[in-house]
């Protein structure tokens, strides 16, 4: 059922007094820019491709530079100014659009450049139009094998659903752009606060001081001298079950899959690991994390770390193994297939560590950056959330900001 006030349309439900647009009638110009290659120079005028092209962002910082003349030769057939619209028409980004923000000259090359009418089209509301289409753009294009491709012409007959006045289009993009605002801050913040801990890692488990001398109570130590690592078990094909105890795999840590393998076998205590126990990877990926989970066996490529107790402290060591995975890595090896750290190297690398009582002070001041840091980064998710259901509700109609 459709409610009253409201129409079916090519584009989905729209508001009665909205109407349908292709873009080729809304829009003055719909060009791209040179399909060549010109040659950059260090200075000159900006030149953008597809990838400086993002999600509601032009990457200026990134951009080559031309010289005036081939930029004017380019210029006369695409001529991006500030409100107009630029998306990417062919390869991986295809579809993603930005809007001009900026009041001076540029150059573009396999980016087309959508010139909104004045008279009826806000390039603000254009540009988060496409957003919200991109999708369906996509997933409309058939590329047989080939890079994905839109032709001006396809572009000039992408739909859009338009409000009665020009009013309500700017007020609508007016509340997506002040969201948008408020995520960039919180992005820029979370930056900040990652910078401002990075230092404090680099200071903290540095064991000499700004005038190059040892920290008082720092030792060197053998990780194998304050740590047992335990190795996990490989599985064939056969052992998996539909059900069971949880096999954490090395996706399940990376966050490159969340579907989890399932045992029913009975295991060596050592074998399981708890909610809380730190684990390394050491093949094909690196680094230490910390399970967050409920009980669970890990697999082959994955190590758990039993810290002897009064001599490191767990979360301390957590922070050393990621200050160090990097430098591991480089000196890992390939073993004929992969790289990885073998146990013998991981269990004779040296480091220095200072007094337990210290560990637990530092891994506190740590952790409580990395909690802060996860508190920003869950409302940040929240946000960009907010804002897609904005968008699906202000573009459409199903909410409005001005009297119909």
């Amino acid at each position: 059922m459709i409610k009253a006030g409201y129409k079916q349309t090519e584009v989905g439900v729209i508001p009665e007094d909205w109407e349908v647009s292709i873009l080729g009638d809304v829009c003055s110009k719909i060009t791209d820019g040179t399909h060549d290659t010109p040659k950059p120079i260090d200075r000159g005028v900006p030149f953008l491709t597809a990838i400086h092209v993002k999600e509601n962002k032009i990457d200026f910082n990134g951009c080559y530079y031309l010289s005036q003349k081939v930029h004017d030769e380019i210029y006369k057939r695409c001529n991006p100014e500030i409100n107009d619209v630029l998306m990417v028409n062919i390869g991986a980004g295809v579809a993603t659009a930005a809007l001009v923000s900026v009041d001076y000259e540029f150059s573009l090359k396999n980016v087309a450049l959508l010139k909104p009418k004045n008279s009826k089209l806000s390039g603000s509301y254009l540009n988060y139009y496409q957003s919200l289409a991109k999708r369906k753009i996509t997933e409309s294009i058939s590329t047989g094998g080939a890079q994905p491709f839109l032709s001006l012409w396809q572009i000039a007959q992408l739909k859009i659903a338009l409000p009665p006045t020009k009013s309500e289009q700017i007020t609508i993009a007016k509340a997506l752009s002040d969201t948008d605002a408020l995520i960039q801050s919180l992005s820029q913040l979370i930056a900040k606060k990652r910078q401002i801990k990075q230092g404090a890692m680099q200071s903290l488990l540095n064991p000499y001081d700004e005038t190059g001398a040892l920290k008082v109570g720092w030792v060197f130590r053998k990780l194998g001298d304050l740590a047992e690592f335990i190795n996990g078990r490989a599985y064939n094909i056969s052992e998996w079950e539909q059900n069971g105890t949880p096999v954490i795999r090395l996706q399940n840590l990376t966050g490159r899959g969340s579907e989890y393998y399932y045992s029913n076998l009975q295991l060596p205590k050592k074998q399981y690991c708890e909610n809380g126990d730190l684990l390394y990877m050491w093949s094909a990926t690196f680094g230490a994390v910390i399970w967050w989970g409920d009980k669970a066996i890990y697999h082959y490529h994955i190590w758990k770390i039993g810290c002897m107790k009064g001599i490191v402290d767990k979360v301390f060591l957590f922070y050393i193994l990621d200050n160090l995975t990097e430098k591991l890595k480089k000196s890992s090896s390939s073993g004929g297939t992969m790289l990885h750290i073998t146990k013998d190297k991981m269990e004779n690398t040296e480091l220095m560590v200072p007094a337990y009582e210290e560990q637990t002070q530092i891994a506190k001041i740590l952790t409580d950056m990395d909690t802060e840091i996860t508190a920003l980064e869950t409302k940040l998710s929240k946000y960009q959330t907010i804002k897609q259901g904005m968008m699906q509700n202000l573009l459409t109609g199903r909410i409005r900001l001005v009297s119909a």
